[in-house]
C-alpha cells in the first residue's frame, strides 16, 4: 500500500471517529473542529505529513583522529575515499581512520602553509588542492605534494547542495541555531557537516527497534523464560515473579495468578520461573528456583489447577532438587525434568495423568553420571536421542522404555584434543534440520558436530568462536527461525551463523534502543517468523525485515607500511626486497554507514589452509618466506554482513643468499667439515692428555725416588740404619714399616713377589691407564714399599719395570702377528701410536718397522 492510500484510509477512519462522537463533541471549541477537518481533508487530497526523520548523526574530532575541524572542502574520490582540506593539511578519511599530509620540518614539501582551500580529484587519481591562490598536486603513491606552475588555471567542481537534502537537514533539532555549512554527500547518503561541533556525519536511518516493558516501574524487567503455547499465545516470565500471557494479536495481556486464573489485573505469579512448557496434552509445566515444579492443569477457560512438586527428603520417590531449569516431553510423551542443584536428570512417572513420582540417579536412573550431570542447563531432543546440556559437560543417550537401562554418554573438555568441546558449560542446544548440531557455550563460542555421531563418549566437534568473527565466545542461548537459520545471542548482542562458510553476521545494539541486556531465556520464533528474546528491559521481538541489512559492497583498499613507517598504496602486484621480512598491509573497508564493527578475513595461498578472521584492520607479516604468493582479503560491510568483495594481491619477495638453495649447499659444507675440525681437535686433545699423563706419571715417580734417595743421604745408609738404632729413629714410621718388611724378606719372598708383580703386569697390559698406584694397591702395599721392592729386585723403577714389560710385550706382538703398528700400541698398552713408535726406537734403537722385517728376514 503506498503512503497516499495509508494516509487517505486514516483520514476517512479519522472522519467516522468524528462523526460518531459529534454529539458528544458539541460544547467543544468551534476552533478544534475546524483543525480537526482540515487535518482530514489534508490526508484525504493526499497530500503528503512528514513525520520527524530519524537522523543518525556521528562526531568525528581529535579522539577519533580528526585533528583539525576548520574543514574548507571535501570530495570523494573514484575509490570511494573521503578527502578534506582542513587548516592543518590535506586529511583522507577511509572509514575507519584519519591520515593527514602536510608541510613538516626537513621534509622538503613545496607548501607554504598548512590551510588548504580546496581539494578535487584529477583524472590520474592524483589530488588537487588549493593553498594560498597556489595549486599543488598530491601524489597518491608516493604521498608527497608538488607545486604547479603560477599560470595553471583550473575550474572548481560546483559544491552546490541538494536543495532536499539542505532541507532534511535544516529541520533536525541537533542544527537549530547552529552556524553548519554542508561540506561533502557520500555515496551512501551521507552528509558531512561542519559546525562549531566539529566535522558531522548525517543518515537518516530506520529508528532502533524498542523492547517490550509491562511494568514501566520497575527498573528493570529482567525476563527469564519464554514459551508459545497452542493458541499462539506468548508466555512471559520474569525476575519480578510475574508470568504474564501475551494474547495472539498482541493487544492482551493476562497475568497468572497462584490460585491459576489468567487474569487482566497485574498479579504476581509469586515464585520466579526458569522454564516453561507446554506438553501434548495442553498441561503446561513450570519450573522454578528453589520452588520446584509446578503442573498447571486446564480446567474451563483462562483457569487452571495447579499442583506443586518439591524436593522432601521424606519422599524416596519425589524430586531431588527444588531447583529446575529444564522441562522436555520426549516421543513417548513423558516428561523430563533437568535440575540445576546436584539433582541432575528426573523422569516424571504418571498415573491417570498426574505425576505420582520421580525416577533420578537416586533411585532408579542407576547409569546416570553423577559428578557431571548434577547441574542440569538445558534438555534437547532428536528423534529418540536424548541430550542434556549441563556445567560441566555434555551427556546424550538413547531413550529406551525402561529407566535403568538408559546407558549415557559423556563428553568434555579434553586441552590436548581440538575436536574436544570447547567449554563445559553447555548454555542451549539447536539443530539446524540439516543434519548439525550447534551448542552455545559460555567461554567456548559455538561448538558444532553432526546428527548422526552423538551416542558417542568422543563426539568430534568443530568451533566457531571469535575467531570467526563472534562478536563474544559467551553465549547466552540459541535458537532456529522459520527458515532455519541459527540465532545465538550473548549478551550485548544477536548473530546469525553461517555454518557452510563458518562466518557470523552480527546485530549489534545500534540496532535496538534502550539500555539493556540480553538473558538467558529460551528465544522463540513465532509462526509469523517473529523472533522473542528475553532482555532485563522486557522482551525483544522484530521480525528478519526489521533488521534487514544493508547489501551494499565495500571495496577493499590496502596500503603497505614499512619497518621504517612509511606507508604507500599497495598495488595487486606487490614486490618486496628481500630485506623486507616484515612488513603490514593496513586495510579499509570503504563503507561509511558503519552500524556494526567489520570483520576481515585473509588468507595466503599454500602456506594458510583456513581463513584468518580479526576485527583489526590491518595485516602483520613477520618473517615473510621468500618466493611467490597470492593473498586473498575479504571483509563484511558496515552491517556487519559478508558481502563478495575479496580482493586478491600477489606478493613476490626475493630471497636473500641465506635463503637460497646455495647458501643451505655452503652452510652444510662447512658445517661438515667444522664437525671434522671439532673431532680431530678433540682426538689430539684426548692424545696429548694421555700422552702428559704418562709424562707426569714418570716425574713424580722421578721425584718420588729422589725424595727416597734424599733420605738414604740424608740418614746413615741402609745398612747404617739398620744397625744404628739412634738412626733408625729418626725415620717415619712409614719408612720404617717398609724397611722392616725389605729387610725381613728372604729370597724365597722376594722369587714370589717377582712372579706376582709381572703376572699382574701382563695381565693388565692392554690398560693405558695403569699407574704405580694401582700396582701398588693390587700387590696390598704402600706406593714407598712398593717402590723400594721394585727397585730391590729389578734395579728400574716400577714405571721404567712396566715400560720394559709393554715393549717386550710389543715384540713379541711384532714377530708373531701381523697386526698393525696402531693395533700393537694399543695391545700394549700405548693410547698414540707415534709416541710408541719414538718410544720403541729409543729403548731398542730401531722402529717397529725397521724390528718387524729385521725379525723376519
Amino acid at each position: 500500500m503506498t503512503i497516499q492510500k495509508k494516509q487517505v484510509l486514516f483520514g476517512i477512519v479519522l472522519a467516522l471517529s468524528y462523526l460518531c462522537n459529534v454529539k458528544r463533541r458539541k460544547q467543544a471549541r468551534i476552533y478544534d473542529d475546524m483543525r480537526l477537518l482540515f487535518v482530514f481533508f489534508t490526508l484525504l487530497m493526499g497530500f503528503p505529513v512528514h513525520a520527524q526523520e530519524y537522523a543518525q548523526i556521528t562526531h568525528f574530532g581529535v579522539e577519533e583522529g580528526l585533528m583539525e575541524h576548520t574543514v574548507s572542502s571535501g570530495m570523494q574520490d573514484s575509490f570511494g575515499y573521503i578527502w578534506f582540506s582542513t587548516h592543518n593539511g590535506l586529511v583522507r578519511y577511509d572509514g575507519c581512520r584519519f591520515v593527514t599530509y602536510k608541510a613538516r620540518p626537513g621534509d622538503h614539501c613545496p607548501l607554504t602553509t598548512n590551510m588548504i582551500d580546496y581539494v578535487e580529484e584529477l583524472p590520474d587519481h592524483d589530488i588537487l588542492c588549493l593553498s594560498k591562490q597556489a595549486f599543488y598536486v598530491f601524489h597518491r603513491n608516493t604521498a608527497t605534494f608538488e607545486f604547479l606552475r603560477p599560470d595553471t588555471t583550473h575550474a572548481p567542481h560546483d559544491d552546490t547542495v541538494d536543495p532536499i537534502i539542505a532541507e532534511r537537514i535544516s529541520k533536525l533539532k541537533e542544527f537549530e541555531g547552529v552556524d553548519y555549512k554542508i561540506r561533502l554527500i557520500d555515496r551512501q547518503g551521507g552528509v558531512w557537516v561542519r559546525s562549531s561541533r566539529g566535522m558531522e556525519r548525517v543518515t537518516f536511518v530506520r529508528r532502533p527497534i524498542k523492547t517490550l516493558k509491562f511494568n514501566t516501574e520497575e527498573p528493570e524487567e529482567y525476563v527469564r523464560a519464554l514459551m508459545t503455547d497452542k493458541q499462539g499465545r506468548l508466555w512471559i516470565a520474569d525476575r519480578n515473579k510475574y508470568v504474564r500471557v501475551l494474547s495472539s494479536d498482541h493487544q492482551t495481556v493476562m497475568y497468572l495468578t497462584p490460585s491459576g486464573q489468567l487474569t487482566r489485573q497485574s498479579t504476581r505469579f509469586g515464585c520466579g520461573v526458569c522454564t516453561m512448557l507446554e506438553d501434548s496434552r495442553g498441561r503446561i509445566w513450570l519450573g522454578s528456583r528453589k520452588q520446584g515444579l509446578f503442573l498447571l492443569v486446564p480446567h474451563g477457560q483462562d483457569r487452571y489447577d495447579i499442583r506443586q512438586y518439591c524436593q522432601n527428603p521424606q519422599e524416596p520417590n519425589g524430586l531431588n532438587d527444588s531447583t529446575v531449569c529444564a522441562v522436555l516431553e520426549d516421543s513417548r510423551r513423558r516428561i523430563w525434568v533437568g535440575c540445576y542443584d546436584g539433582g541432575g536428570l528426573n523422569l516424571v512417572k504418571e498415573q491417570n495423568g498426574l505425576p505420582v513420582g520421580f525416577v533420578n540417579m537416586d533411585n532408579g536412573l542407576k547409569n546416570y553420571p553423577r559428578e557431571v550431570g548434577g547441574r542440569v542447563r538445558c534438555l534437547r531432543l532428536l528423534g529418540d536421542t536424548l541430550l542434556v546440556g549441563t556445567n560441566l559437560g555434555l551427556l546424550t543417550a538413547l531413550i529406551q522404555e525402561k529407566a535403568r537401562d538408559i546407558t549415557f554418554f559423556t563428553n568434555q573438555r579434553n586441552s590436548a584434543d581440538a575436536s574436544s568441546l570447547s567449554n563445559n558449560r553447555v548454555m542451549g542446544i539447536e539443530t539446524d534440520g540439516k543434519g548439525h548440531v550447534f551448542l552455545a557455550t559460555h567461554g567456548g563460542g559455538i561448538c558444532v558436530t553432526r546428527t548422526d555421531s552423538l551416542l558417542s563418549n568422543h563426539i568430534r566437534f568443530s568451533t566457531l568462536s571469535s575467531e570467526n568473527g563472534l562478536p563474544s565466545d559467551v553465549c547466552q542461548d540459541i535458537c532456529r527461525d522459520n527458515k532455519g537459520q541459527i540465532w545465538v545471542n550473548s549478551e550485548y548482542m544477536l548473530s546469525q551463523i553461517n555454518a557452510d562458510e563458518r562466518t557470523f553476521t552480527n546485530y549489534r545494539k545500534s540496532l535496538f534502543e534502550g539500555g539493556f541486556l540480553f538473558t538467558e531465556a529460551d528465544p522463540r520464533c513465532l509462526a509469523d517468523g517473529t523472533l522473542i528474546f528475553g532482555t532485563t528491559q522486557g522482551i525483544l521481538h522484530f521480525n528478519l525485515d526489521d533488521i534487514r541489512k544493508s547489501t551494499f559492497v565495500p571495496p577493499i583498499m590496502m596500503e603497505l607500511q614499512r619497518e621504517d613507517g612509511s606507508i604507500i598504496p599497495c598495488p595487486d602486484q606487490l614486490t618486496l626486497s628481500a630485506d623486507e621480512k616484515n612488513f603490514q598491509l593496513l586495510l579499509a573497508a570503504l563503507d561509511y554507514n558503519r552500524h556494526e564493527k567489520i570483520y576481515y578475513a585473509y588468507r595466503l595461498e599454500d602456506v594458510d589452509q583456513d581463513w584468518h578472521y580479526t576485527n583489526e584492520p590491518l595485516i602483520t607479516y613477520t618473517s615473510f618466506p621468500p618466493g611467490t604468493y597470492r593473498l586473498h582479503v575479504k571483509s563484511t560491510n558496515g552491517d556487519g554482513l559478508w558481502v563478495d568483495n575479496e580482493k586478491v594481491i600477489t606478493i613476490y619477495r626475493r630471497a636473500s643468499f641465506n635463503e637460497s638453495p646455495y647458501s643451505g649447499m655452503l652452510y652444510g659444507v662447512l658445517i661438515v667439515l667444522f664437525c671434522l675440525a671439532v673431532a680431530y681437535t678433540i682426538r689430539y686433545i684426548r692424545m696429548l692428555q694421555k700422552e702428559m699423563s704418562s709424562y707426569k706419571l714418570a716425574t713424580r715417580e722421578k721425584i718420588e725416588y729422589m725424595e727416597i734417595r734424599m733420605q738414604e743421604l740424608m740418614n746413615p745408609k741402609a745398612d747404617m740404619v739398620q744397625n744404628d738404632e739412634a738412626a733408625r729413629d729418626q725415620l717415619s714410621e712409614t719408612q720404617k714399616a717398609d724397611y722392616a718388611e725389605l729387610e725381613e724378606a728372604d729370597d724365597e719372598d722376594e722369587r714370589v713377589f717377582r712372579e706376582r708383580v709381572e703376572a699382574m703386569v701382563r695381565r693388565q697390559i692392554s690398560n693405558s691407564d695403569l699407574v704405580i698406584d694401582d700396582c701398588a694397591r693390587e700387590m696390598l702395599m704402600s706406593r714407598s714399599a712398593f717402590y723400594l721392592r721394585i727397585k730391590k729386585n729389578y734395579g728400574v723403577s716400577p714405571n721404567t719395570y712396566i715400560q720394559n714389560i709393554r715393549l717386550d710385550y710389543a715384540m713379541k706382538l711384532l714377530r708373531d702377528t701381523n697386526d698393525t703398528i696402531s693395533e700393537v700400541a694399543y695391545e700394549a698398552g700405548y693410547t698414540d701410536p707415534k709416541y710408541f713408535s719414538r718410544a720403541f726406537k729409543k729403548a731398542k734403537g730401531l722402529t717397529p718397522t725397521e724390528f718387524r722385517d729385521s725379525a723376519r728376514a
